[in-house]
C-alpha cells in the first residue's frame, strides 16, 4: 500500500497512457486514405527515381542528368546543379527533359514509389537527404520513416508512420509529467494528459503521417529544457549546453517552423536575463543557440535554399488570405482542437487572460510558457500558406500547459484543484471527441481501392493536375495494370494510344474539382474513341472528390 500511494500519480499516468495509446489504434483502424503529403512521407523516404510519383517521366531530371558515378562524385554533381539553377535549366533543354507529355506508369513502378522492396534501396539514405534536398523540408523525420520501412520490407502499411508517430506522442506525454514534476505540480499531470491526450487536436496531430508529431516533441522537449535552465539560476553546465545542442538540432532537422519557437523562447530567456543584469549568462546561452544552429545548418546544408530562397520561406509568395483571416483561422483550430466552440473558446480565452495579468504577470516561468507561444502563433499566421491545423499541432500540448496552470493559480487547495480540473478535462475531451470529426482520417478511400481490385487487370486513367496532387491517388496505382495520370488541359495525351486502343475497357477518374467534370469525360471520349461509359462512384466524403467511370467501346 504504501508503494501504491508513494507512486499513485506514475501509476494513473501510466493507465491513461496505455488508455490513449488505444484510442489511437481505433482511430488508426479507421484511417483509410491519405492527404497528397502523406503520400509524399513514403515517396521522398523510399524512392531512387524521384522524390514525387511524376507522370511524364519514370526518373528525376537531376537523375536523369546526373548518372551515378560513385558518391562523392554524385554528390558534387548534384551540389552544382542545385545551385547553379541556369546550368541546370540549359542541362535540361540540351537533353530534351522539359517535354511533359503523360506517360503510362505500372503498378511496379507505384510500388516502388512507396515502399522498400530491393537490398538496394534499404538504408540509402543520401537518396533520402537527396530527394528532401529537392523538397522545402529537413530529412530528419524521413531517415526514420525510411528505417521503420525497412522493418515493413517490400510492404506498404499505415503503421510504417503510425507507429513513428505513436512513439513521438508518448514521448510528449512523458514530458508533460516531467514539466509538471519540474514546476513542482505533479497533481496537475493527470488532467494535463487527460485534456491533451485524448483531444481531436492531439489524435489528428497522430493521424496525420507527416512530421508534426515529432515536431511536438521536440518543441515540448525545447521548452522542458529552457524550463530546467531556468530552475538552473540560467547556469549552463555541460550537461545542460549538450541537451539544448541536441534539442535545437534535432528539432530544426525535423521541421523548420521549430525555428520560431526557438526564437520565441530565446527572446523571452534573453529578456529575463538581461533584465536581471546578467549579461555574461546571456552572452554564453545565446552563444549555444547559435553553434547549435551552425551545426543544423552544416548537417542539412540545403537548408540555406529553403529558409531564405525556397517558395516556402522568406521568399514565400503573398498568401491569398490575409493576415486577420489566417489570425482568426489559427484561433478557431486551436479551439477546435480541443473541442471547444468558438464562443466558448473565445470566453475561455479571455479569462485566462484576466487570470495572468492578475496573478501571473511579474512570473518570469509564465513569461517563460506564454511569450513564445504568441511569437510562434504570430509567426505563423505570418509565414503560413494555409490556414492548416498542422502548423499549430506542436503547441497544443503548451497551450493545455498554460491553461491548466493559470486555472490552478487560483485556487489554494492542490488536492481540491486537481479534482476539479480533471473533471473538466474529463468533460471536455468526452465532448471534443463526441462532437467534431478526428482529421486525415479520410474515410471513404477503402470504395476506390475496392473498385480498383476489381478491375485491377485494367488501365487506369487520373484527370487532375500532375505535379503534385495526383499521388494521392498512389495507393490506387499500386493495384492497376498502369495509369496515366493527364491534366484536364491536355487530353490530347489520350489522343491514339496504342494501349488503349489494343484494350476493350480501362479506368476513368476525374476530379470533381476540375471545371464541367461531365464536358471533360465526353472529351475523353472523344480522344480515346470509346462509346459507352458506367458510373461506378461519385463521392463527396472527406477523401479525395471524384468521380469513377468504366469506359468501354
Amino acid at each position: 500500500m504504501k508503494f501504491l500511494k508513494e507512486n499513485l500519480n506514475l501509476i494513473l499516468c501510466l493507465i491513461i497512457m496505455c488508455m490513449i495509446t488505444c484510442v489511437m489504434f481505433y482511430f488508426i483502424d479507421k484511417k483509410e486514405g491519405f492527404h497528397e503529403d502523406e503520400i509524399f512521407s513514403y515517396g521522398a523516404s523510399n524512392s531512387k527515381l524521384s522524390n514525387t510519383f511524376l507522370s511524364y517521366r519514370q526518373v528525376d531530371d537531376l537523375d536523369t542528368i546526373i548518372k551515378r558515378k560513385g558518391f562523392f562524385e554524385t554528390f558534387k554533381n548534384r551540389i552544382y546543379y542545385f545551385i547553379d539553377k541556369e546550368a541546370y535549366r540549359a542541362e535540361k533543354e540540351r537533353l530534351g527533359l522539359n517535354d511533359k507529355t503523360s506517360i503510362w506508369r505500372t503498378r511496379e513502378d507505384a510500388n516502388e514509389y512507396m515502399k522498400i522492396d530491393s537490398g538496394e534501396e534499404a538504408m540509402d539514405f543520401f537518396t533520402v537527404y537527396w530527394n528532401t534536398a529537392r523538397d522545402v523540408h529537413p530529412p530528419l523525420f524521413y531517415f526514420l520513416v525510411h528505417i521503420v520501412s525497412i522493418i515493413f520490407y517490400n510492404k506498404f502499411s499505415k503503421y510504417i508512420i503510425f507507429l513513428i508517430n505513436l512513439i513521438f506522442f508518448l514521448g510528449i506525454c512523458i514530458l508533460i509529467r516531467k514539466i509538471f514534476q519540474k514546476l513542482n505540480k505533479n497533481y496537475l499531470s493527470i488532467s494535463s494528459l487527460i485534456l491533451y491526450g485524448f483531444s481531436v487536436g492531439a489524435i489528428s496531430t497522430v493521424m496525420f503521417q507527416r512530421m508534426y508529431t515529432m515536431l511536438t516533441f521536440f518543441t515540448v522537449w525545447f521548452l522542458y529544457t529552457n524550463i530546467k535552465i531556468y530552475y538552473n539560476d540560467f547556469k549552463l553546465d555541460r550537461k545542460l549546453k549538450l541537451e539544448l545542442c541536441i534539442v535545437t538540432i534535432l528539432g530544426f532537422l525535423t521541421q523548420y517552423y521549430f525555428c520560431f519557437y526557438v526564437v520565441g523562447v530565446t527572446f523571452t530567456m534573453l529578456m529575463i536575463l538581461l533584465k536581471r543584469k546578467e549579461y555574461k549568462k546571456s552572452k554564453e546561452y545565446f552563444s549555444w543557440i547559435v553553434i547549435s544552429a551552425i551545426l543544423g545548418m552544416i548537417l542539412f546544408f540545403p537548408c540555406i535554399y529553403h529558409i531564405f530562397f525556397s517558395y516556402r520561406g522568406l521568399r514565400a509568395e503573398e498568401c491569398r488570405f490575409t493576415f486577420i483571416e489566417k489570425l482568426l483561422a489559427f484561433m478557431k483550430n486551436s479551439y477546435w482542437s480541443f473541442g471547444l466552440p468558438v464562443i466558448v473558446g473565445v470566453i475561455f480565452t479571455i479569462i485566462l487572460a484576466g487570470i495572468f495579468i492578475w496573478k501571473f504577470r511579474k512570473s518570469g516561468l509564465m513569461a517563460i510558457l506564454i511569450v513564445p507561444l504568441i511569437i510562434y502563433f504570430i509567426c505563423v499566421v505570418k509565414m503560413s500558406p494555409f490556414r492548416s491545423l498542422r502548423y499549430i499541432m506542436n503547441i497544443l500540448p503548451i497551450i493545455c500547459l498554460v491553461t491548466i496552470i493559470i486555472f490552478d493559480g487560483i485556487m489554494s487547495n492542490k488536492k481540491f484543484s486537481a479534482i476539479l480540473i480533471t473533471l473538466t478535462s474529463i468533460v471536455i475531451s468526452l465532448y471534443g471527441i463526441l462532437n467534431y470529426n478526428v482529421k486525415y482520417l479520410y474515410k471513404g478511400y477503402n470504395d476506390y481501392l475496392k473498385i480498383a481490385e476489381e478491375n485491377k487487370d485494367k488501365r487506369y486513367v487520373l484527370i487532375c493536375e500532375t505535379e503534385f496532387s495526383h499521388i494521392q491517388d498512389v495507393p490506387e496505382m499500386m493495384i492497376y495494370k498502369e495509369t496515366k495520370i493527364v491534366p484536364p488541359n491536355k487530353l490530347k495525351y489520350l489522343k491514339n494510344d496504342e494501349k488503349l486502343e489494343g484494350d476493350s475497357e480501362f479506368i476513368l477518374s476525374i476530379k470533381n474539382w476540375v471545371n464541367n467534370p461531365e464536358d471533360i469525360l465526353h472529351k475523353v471520349l472523344e480522344n480515346t474513341g470509346y462509346t459507352h461509359f458506367e458510373l461506378l462512384l461519385n463521392t463527396d466524403k472527406e477523401v479525395a472528390k471524384c468521380r469513377i467511370y468504366k469506359i468501354s467501346k
